[in-house]
């Protein structure tokens, strides 16, 4: 695997994590709309009334289960790549990886953030990769 993709793997745990919670949200909202089944109402129909808020817990229960085990991949993806990012060297490599894979600004706003050009952020960000496949190898052949 090569160091992008690798260290894009944060990012993309945390858009699917950010996603599983607005699914979660929607299905909260849906499921405090729906009425339990009222016993005490005279049935007028001959089909058995389904329990809407039990198929809505249940949807509820497997959303949350879900955002659980994104939440706990994102977080060690974040810490391990974090840790690794903090001891590059140079600091312009440390800063640029940060911002880029952990932060997830694009090439220009890093330029703006740290008041260089656009071309000269590409030019140190193509380094830093390298660098950080020179010193992670192993990490990069454990997720290939």
């Amino acid at each position: 695997m090569k160091p992008k993709e690798y260290l894009m793997g944060a990012l993309r745990l945390k858009s699917r994590y950010e996603h599983a919670l607005e699914d979660l949200e929607y299905i909260r909202s849906m499921a405090a709309g729906v009425e339990p089944i009222r016993y005490d109402k005279e049935r007028v129909q001959t089909s058995p009334e389904r329990d809407k808020m039990a198929e809505y817990m249940v949807k509820l229960d497997k959303a949350e289960s879900k955002a659980q085990r994104l939440s706990e991949a994102y977080f060690n993806k974040y810490m391990t790549i974090r840790a690794q990012i903090e001891i590059m060297s140079p600091q312009i490599y440390a800063d640029l990886l940060y911002l880029r894979y952990i932060k997830g600004m694009r090439l220009w706003q890093i330029g703006d953030e740290l008041g260089y050009t656009y071309e000269w952020i590409r030019t140190i960000h193509g380094r830093a990769l390298r660098e950080f496949g020179r010193m992670f190898p192993d990490a990069l052949k454990e997720h290939t």
